[in-house]
């Protein structure tokens, strides 16, 4: 069973107790107690035998006390006080580590009895610790018993102790021991003096005390700066005030009301004595009347030291207990103690204002300091004093900025105040708008904000006092000089926060005052700083016009719409700054949809004059002012359509006709040495058996691989002149704008497949199909996204139905007016090849982005269903797809500057294959898909792009062929996975192969795990045949043609010297200074 409580008989237990107290209480005292032989001299110190003894003794008082407590209370009251007393004497011992484990002891033994008993401790340590450096013992000893009671005491604990406390404290900070620790003769000998915790215990008693008593704990402070106030006493009572404000601000049973009392009290009683009338000079003793006869002494009598004396000295520190009156008030405030909801707090708060109204008469900078930080927290109350006293207020302040805001006084202590005097002003102006600012007190206003801001430690008031100033429109003269200053300063400054500031007090200066004429004074500013130098200065004017476009008027934006739309787009194409280019557009876009239907359309007769400009610039930038207002209008711009569509095919145009001489006449000097360079440099061959070393395979191509593979604008210098020239850059950029307008249109109106706009969007498709190769890689992503529209308006059937519809009607319809055949329909077969073959060698391009391989691989995702279901309704033939592969097969990498023809013995085999089956479409697409994974392994094994794309085109491909069809074409589709899957060493990273492994899993859920394996088991033969083939022609090769063979070998072993001296180099401790130059 559970346990039981047995109940002793009265005799038994009084046995118990009576062997407690005669025997075991006796025999831990004697152990406590015992003597040891302490050195007489002061500098004499304990035997270490002798410390060890103390620290091992003194503890067992604790064993004694947690006894005691479970023995009854009056054999405890008999017990402790010699219990205590021994711990207390122990306290005396010379020995830092004794003294340490006494006051732990102590500490504990206080803990176990708690605060009830705290006034016996107390008492029993300073009847022990009487003089010398016990007195600094004393009171390190008592803030060690108070910080361990904290946890366990509440307000009113200490209630009992506030007598012996003080004058611990009072001893400690202002007697004897604060002499020795000034000149520094305690600190040497007396660890506990070199840390002083009086201050500290202030706090702790002022947050256990009654609030009652706090006038009490505090009444010894104020008596002794009466009586001694010197600078030190001055500096020790004001950090006394401050710890202990906070410990009443820590006190729980100060509510709001005791607390505004005992603030109250405190200004009250000392605010009369701080106006600089009455204690700016002192008051000198009454001269003596008593007559005496004239001094004949030649000399005057030798001067006193003292000077002349005071009558009293009770008003000299006044200020310092109005200043802690005030920090309590204001910390109250801070906090958020009082109510405004509450009319009686708010009673008991309004006598605070004509207290602190007085306060500001005071000449001491800390008590006008704090009466103006109060005053700004009560201005924001309903206080009825306030409406009486605010002139007073002002008057005061206007006095305090003239004495102390000039140039070089808010310096120190009085920029503290000046600060405060300006948050003051500010929330006067803002909040009371009955008073009247005269025209004077204005101007001297501005005059202050016109220096500070400026000064950026002085900016954060200045400006919130500019803007109450704009706020409550008062005017003068002044006041437009100032706002030219602010105007320029929100373009030339350097800081972000300054340059904000000076925008928004500029707005709301144009916002809220009538300047008639002068407004466009202030915007001809803001236009003119469009093109400042700096690109800071001009991304502040883009964000202040984005501002206006916002919120001012529509009658003002419409009248001066063509005054901000011309400057701003020409930004568009003259700044040097994408990000303020950006900015621009976000702006014009704001703009365009404040105006009315009238504007746009005068705006749009601007820009059809800027497109229809012979010069590539003023095209430039209309076309992308085209796409701001595409943007803008949405299905609104379908009205513009019919007009500006063929304006965008002509730009297009430009480029066929800006380099059609050029390029001829390049193509003709580059073209001999394009085929002699394919001849000496084959790439991998079309049944490549997935082997990743290049060198063991493939010859490099002799030109330098920085060069081969510049992801600049630039493609390679054979394709077409070099961009140098500043008319085929602006070729390159209208021909990106145009392509994205284009693209916009497509996605806000109706134009793909509407029979009224088929003819020009033939010529669109046609001119931007010749943009997929363009050297620039914006071009080639701004054409490939437009053909991803393009192709999300038609499914894969329509294709392949609609281009047999079109054959069959052929016939019927040839004496009579045909419609026009959307582009995607007229001879689709052959555009599908093209489309393919142009996405193709996008994805194997050296310039080639994330964003353009996202977008050719959906296209190709596309083109793949196309061809599958073509194939399916026999619309491809071997023979069409064999003349297209023939001409196409040495490009595959042409656009990269890389050959890509196959070997001799590559192409015959492929050539058998051809006339043993038919060629099959997508199979064809497939094996062009497969060389480009194949050329990055060979050649970039360390990149993973392409082959990321070409697996996620895989695995979108064999979902779409789905089980029925996917058998025939897994072997290879596989191809390129099994080549990631056989990397062991993983060179491209893992993610690639988990794509891979990925990829694999998916392609035999969904053909199957039999097909899986045999696909598999085909490809891993064929890469062992291929191996096996390659070996044998290589030996052959050095018996046929040793010449070529001991070449290869010769360029094999250069390039691993190359590899190997780089290496080296990386891995040299002075790698940094090789890796510099």
């Amino acid at each position: 069973g559970g346990e039981t409580e047995t109940q002793l008989l009265p005799s038994t237990a009084q046995r118990i107790h009576r062997t407690i107290v005669r025997v075991i209480l006796p025999s831990l005292q004697a152990v406590l107690t015992k003597k040891i032989d302490t050195p007489a001299h002061k500098l004499s110190r304990l035997s270490h035998s002798d410390e060890d003894a103390h620290i091992l003794r003194v503890p067992v008082a604790m064993a004694v006390t947690k006894l005691l407590l479970a023995l009854p209370e009056s054999t405890l009251h008999s017990h402790l006080p010699s219990l205590l007393l021994k711990v207390c004497q122990t306290l005396k011992n010379r020995s830092r580590d004794v003294r340490d484990v006494a006051r732990s002891t102590l500490v504990k033994m206080a803990a176990a009895l708690g605060p009830k008993y705290l006034l016996f401790i107390i008492r029993e340590m300073k009847e022990a610790l009487t003089r010398g450096y016990q007195l600094h013992v004393l009171s390190y000893s008592l803030h060690t018993v108070l910080a361990g009671l904290v946890p366990d005491m509440r307000p009113g604990n200490l209630d009992p102790c506030l007598d012996i406390i003080s004058q611990i404290l009072m001893e400690d900070l202002f007697g004897l021991p604060a002499e020795e620790r000034e000149v520094g003769e305690a600190i040497a000998r007396i660890p506990e003096s070199k840390t002083p915790q009086s201050l500290a215990s202030y706090e702790i008693a002022a947050q256990f005390l009654s609030p009652k008593l706090i006038p009490d704990l505090l009444a010894p402070v104020k008596q002794i700066l009466e009586s001694k106030c010197t600078s030190r006493v001055a500096r020790v009572v004001e950090e006394v005030f401050r710890r202990a404000g906070l410990g009443i601000h820590g006190n729980e049973a100060f509510t709001p009301q005791a607390l505004l009392v005992l603030v109250h009290s405190l200004i009250r009683d000392n605010v009369p004595q701080l106006s600089s009338k009455n204690s700016s000079k002192p008051k000198l003793s009454p001269a003596p009347t008593v007559r005496r006869p004239p001094d004949s002494r030649l000399l005057p009598p030798t001067p006193t030291r003292s000077g002349p004396k005071l009558s009293s000295q009770s008003n000299v520190a006044a200020h310092l207990v109005v200043q802690f009156g005030l920090q309590l008030l204001q910390a109250a405030l801070k906090r958020g103690k009082f109510d405004e909801s509450s009319e009686e707090q708010l009673r008991m708060l309004d006598p605070f204002v004509p207290l602190l109204a007085e306060s500001l008469g005071s000449r001491h900078v800390k008590v006008l300091s704090r009466s103006l930080q109060c005053l700004v927290l009560l201005i924001r109350m309903p206080l009825p004093s306030l409406s009486s006293q605010i002139q007073t207020i002002s008057s005061h302040l206007f006095e305090v900025l003239r004495k102390y805001a000039r140039a070089g006084a808010a310096v120190g202590s009085n920029r503290e105040l000046v600060l405060s005097a300006f948050k003051a002003m500010t929330a006067i102006i803002r909040d009371f708008k009955q008073h009247e600012i005269s025209e004077d007190e204005l101007r001297l206003l501005l005059s202050f904000v016109e220096e500070d801001i400026y000064d950026y430690h002085r900016q954060s008031t200045a400006f919130p006092l500019l803007k109450t100033i704009l706020g409550r429109k008062l005017i003068v003269p002044e006041v437009h000089e100032l706002m030219q200053k602010v105007a320029q300063l929100s373009v030339t400054a350097e800081s972000e926060s300054t340059r904000l500031q000076c925008r928004q007090a500029l707005f709301h200066f144009m916002m809220n005052y009538s300047l008639g004429k002068k407004l466009l004074r202030y915007l001809d500013f803001i236009v003119s700083n469009l093109s400042y130098k700096e690109p800071s200065g001009r991304e502040s004017i883009i964000e202040l016009l984005a501002m206006i476009f916002s919120k001012f008027p529509e009658r003002l934006l419409h009248r001066h719409a063509s005054f901000f739309f011309v400057p701003m787009a020409s930004q568009l194409v003259n700044d040097e700054s994408p990000t303020c280019r950006q900015m621009v557009a976000e702006a014009m876009k704001t703009l365009l949809k404040r105006l009315d239907t009238e504007r746009h359309n005068d705006l749009a007769t601007i820009t059809e004059v800027w497109i229809n400009n012979p010069k590539l610039i003023h095209k430039r930038l209309g076309v992308q002012v085209l796409g701001l207002m595409v943007e803008t209008e949405g299905t609104g711009f379908e009205k513009r359509v019919v007009k500006f569509l063929p304006l965008l095919s002509n730009c297009l145009q430009l480029y066929e006709v800006m380099n059609s001489e050029k390029d001829t006449d390049r193509t003709h000097s580059c073209s001999d040495d394009d085929e002699e360079e394919r001849k000496e440099n084959p790439v991998i061959s079309e049944d490549d058996d997935m082997q990743v070393d290049a060198v063991e395979e493939v010859v490099e191509v002799d030109k330098p691989q920085h060069q081969m593979e510049s992801e600049g604008d630039l493609a390679t210098e054979w394709k077409r002149p070099s961009l140098c020239d500043e008319d085929e850059r602006d070729l390159d950029h209208l021909l990106f704008g145009t392509l994205s307008t284009l693209e916009k249109i497509c996605n806000a109106c109706t134009v793909l497949r509407v029979p009224m706009y088929a003819e020009v969007m033939n010529e669109l498709w046609g001119r931007a199909q010749s943009l997929l190769l363009h050297p620039h890689s914006w071009v080639r992503l701004g054409s490939a996204r437009l053909y991803g529209r393009l192709f999300a308006a038609y499914e894969p059937e329509e294709i392949v139905s609609g281009e047999g519809k079109k054959r069959r009607k052929k016939g019927k319809k040839a004496g009579k007016d045909k419609k026009v055949i959307e582009y995607l329909l007229q001879d689709s077969v052959l555009k599908v090849q093209e489309l393919s073959r142009a996405f193709c060698m996008q994805l194997s391009s050296p310039m080639l982005n994330t964003e353009l391989a996202n977008q050719a691989v959906k296209n190709l995702v596309f083109l793949a269903k196309v061809l599958h279901r073509m194939q399916i309704a026999g619309r491809i033939s071997a023979a069409t797809i064999s003349s297209v592969d023939e001409s196409t097969k040495l490009d595959v990498d042409s656009d990269a500057g890389r050959p890509a023809a196959s070997t001799d013995g590559d192409i015959e085999v492929a050539a058998e294959q051809d006339r043993a089956e038919p060629v099959k479409a997508l199979s064809w697409l497939i094996d062009r898909m497969s060389r480009v994974a194949r050329y990055e392994a060979g050649h970039h094994p360390k990149e993973s792009m392409k082959r990321t794309h070409v697996l996620q085109w895989t695995a979108a491909v064999s979902m779409d062929l789905g089980q029925e069809h996917l058998a025939s074409y897994l072997p290879a589709l596989f191809r390129p996975v099994y080549r990631e899957l056989a990397d062991t060493d993983k060179t491209a990273g893992e993610a690639l192969q988990s794509m891979a492994q990925e990829v694999a899993d998916m392609m035999k859920g969904v053909c199957g795990r039999e097909a899986f394996s045999r696909a598999h088991a085909e490809v891993h033969q064929g890469v062992v045949l291929t191996r096996e083939r390659r070996r044998k022609q290589a030996a052959l090769e050095a018996v046929a043609n040793p010449e070529k063979s001991i070449r290869r070998k010769l360029k094999k072993n250069l390039l691993k010297r190359e590899s190997r001296k780089r290496k080296i180099v990386a891995y040299r401790p002075t790698a940094k200074k090789f890796r510099r130059h």
